[in-house]
């Protein structure tokens, strides 16, 4: 995606975010008002209450838009860590320890969930989105939760792989050391 659009793009959210705020200030005025203010239409307090939790409603599913966008920034900073920890390019991988290869295959497979519900989020109407802003939250966050987990039993495999690695040239240079003397 080009840098101008994705400058054009924020602009946007950051215009719509604005109008939005504003027009939960007025409702909240004007709702006010139809309460305690001089003016005294029957039907004011009502509408402009519907219209600050219309705004409540809208400024949750941009929440979860940005959170949907935060969590595949976190996945791409996993991945890219992760592969900056790989050997470089053009040499192979003599073996892969069994407890990162299970950990990687725990990530792929989160990924492929995390996939799925994103591909289904997308398809749904504005309407559904709207009656399951919550629910969606609460699985966005359950995601980032796991992949945090996952992510530091990535780091912990890694201890794991150099400490055995530390204990295995410790016992080499020992039997190195007592075949010299």
């Amino acid at each position: 995606m080009s840098s101008a659009k994705i400058n054009r793009d924020a602009r946007r959210r950051e215009r719509y975010a604005f109008v939005l705020d504003q027009v939960k200030v007025a409702s909240d005025l004007l709702s006010s008002i139809g309460d305690i203010g001089p003016v005294n239409v029957p039907v004011l307090k009502g509408t402009a209450e519907l219209v600050g939790n219309i705004v409540n409603i809208a400024q949750t599913m941009i929440t979860n838009k940005d959170d949907c966008a935060s969590l595949v920034e976190e996945i791409s900073n996993y991945l890219k860590t992760i592969t900056n920890a790989l050997p470089v390019k053009g040499k192979k991988i003599r073996r892969v320890e069994p407890a990162f290869q299970n950990v990687v295959d725990e990530f792929s497979l989160k990924l492929r969930e995390i996939r799925s519900f994103v591909e289904e989020l997308s398809a749904r109407s504005w309407a559904k989105r709207l009656l399951t802003t919550a629910k969606d939250k609460r699985k966005i966050d359950g995601y980032k939760a796991q992949l945090m987990q996952i992510f530091r039993n990535v780091n912990l495999a890694g201890m794991i792989h150099v400490a055995v690695i530390v204990e295995n040239t410790e016992s080499m240079v020992k039997d190195i050391h007592a075949g010299v003397m």
